[in-house]
């Protein structure tokens, strides 16, 4: 009786230690959220974006003005001999202080320069829109862990539930062959076996909640939050048994997020050549500023000499030759486009492979799925059947253990298919772009 007691106390322990540390329900919708406000990689990648918002101005394309203020004012202390012409007698000051002050503003514009500033505003407009899909890309990759986690947590939660119901009839057993050898019906050897099977059971128990317990810790890195936080999650992984390959493919060309920072990586690269090219042209501006100077010397014919006014003008330029630099620029982004758009086919089709193979599990999963649900009926079926030729003594132990193997093998293969399709359907919404817009899992 104190080996029965001895596994009841494992169980008990285990399901102890999971309910100390699972309390509050988390639902998947709750986890998403608070991922999206407290994920360090979600809110680096929205500090990214921000930073290639707030780049894509008027000024840094070079449309505006520079406005420029010069202030100076200088003193010093001087020792001076002058001559002056007859009859001027000469002139020696000691300790002379001359000064003079000058401030000026100036605004420099410049009004054309090959069209490199329209040029550079659509090139940081495609950097901007390559921001926004560069952070949605990662807060997809974040979202879609969290999810997988999530119900990675349920399926070795329902695994724990499977281990439990195998150590439940592993202590019936041995309760059955301890009466059993007690009415002289049984035997000793009936007794060992099912205590080893029942050991063996709790040893599992124990080993798949500290797998639920690191599962837990890995949910609880994704949301920014202490490893230890207790929750308990929803035992259902639903499954959108609706995917269509030519829909999703579909998406993926218009809406993948990696598709379409490499497609502005591209346009990006297409601007450089024009703005390269641009450098043939001239560069005109306009200038105007403002002029106040001031000088005094006691010395001097002119003690103060005091001006201001405006000044303005026309600038421009335009280089002849550098030495075919410029040339040399040219030739080398266009071959930098032509490389991006091979690197943007080159991301299609590795996305497109992986639809493709994605889709493939999916489809897999969902057959094995519908195999496995009526497998587990009739393992269940033949379990029953199975302990009630044991209670007779039509069976042995050995006989008995693997029919309950075998059921418990059948709920392992179920969970393990349901998991499978789960994360290749999310991989699927994440590809097709729709990850986020789907947000009902």
């Amino acid at each position: 009786m104190s080996n029965i007691k001895f596994f009841m106390l494992a169980v008990l322990c285990a399901a102890s230690f999971m309910n100390a540390y699972s309390q509050d329900t988390l639902t998947l919708e709750k986890a998403i959220e608070i991922g999206l406000e407290n994920n360090y990689t979600i809110i680096i990648a929205k500090n990214t974006q921000k930073i290639a918002e707030n780049n894509n101005t008027l000024g840094n394309a070079g449309f505006l003005p520079t406005l420029d203020l010069y202030y100076n004012h200088t003193g010093n202390l001087v020792n001076t001999y002058v001559e002056y012409q007859p009859p001027t007698a000469p002139r020696e000051v000691n300790g002379l202080k001359p000064r003079s002050t000058s401030a000026n503003a100036l605004v420099n514009w410049t009004i054309f320069d090959g069209f490199n500033m329209f040029i550079t505003k659509n090139k940081l407009q495609e950097l901007e829109r390559a921001g926004q899909t560069k952070a949605r890309m990662d807060i997809e990759l974040t979202v879609a862990n969290i999810i997988s986690t999530y119900y990675s947590i349920v399926q070795q939660q329902k695994m724990m539930g499977v281990i439990e119901e195998a150590i439940t009839l592993s202590l019936q057993r041995l309760k059955l062959a301890q009466s059993m050898k007690s009415i002289g019906t049984g035997s000793e050897q009936a007794i060992y076996q099912a205590m080893v099977d029942a050991n063996a059971d709790s040893t599992r128990l124990l080993q798949q909640a500290a797998l639920i317990r690191n599962a837990k810790a890995d949910l609880n890195r994704l949301l920014a939050r202490d490893i230890t936080t207790p929750f308990e999650v929803r035992p259902e992984i639903p499954i959108n048994y609706t995917l269509d390959f030519n829909e999703l493919n579909q998406k993926l060309e218009s809406q993948n997020a990696m598709l379409l920072t490499s497609r502005a990586n591209t346009n990006i690269a297409k601007y450089e050549i024009d703005s390269y090219r641009s450098q043939y042209l001239p560069v005109i501006g306009v200038f105007g500023g403002y002029n106040y100077t001031k000088s005094q010397n006691p010395v001097s014919p002119a003690r103060l000499n005091q001006s201001n006014g405006l000044t303005y003008g026309v600038t421009a330029s335009m280089n002849l030759f550098n030495g075919t630099v410029t040339s040399t620029y040219v030739q080398n982004a266009k071959v930098q486009y032509e490389s991006s758009k091979l690197t943007y086919e080159d991301t299609r089709l590795t996305l497109q492979n992986e639809l493709y193979k994605y889709y493939n599990n999916y489809v897999t999963s969902i057959q094995l799925v519908n195999i496995q649900v009526g497998n587990v009926e009739v393992a269940r079926k033949d379990l029953d059947i199975a302990v009630g030729r044991y209670k007779l003594g039509n069976i042995n132990d050995i006989d008995l253990r693997i029919t309950q193997q075998k059921l418990t093998d059948a709920e392992n293969n179920l969970l393990s298919a349901q998991f499978t399709a789960k994360t290749a359907e999310i991989e699927l919404q994440r590809l097709s772009g729709q990850l986020l817009k789907d947000l009902t899992f």
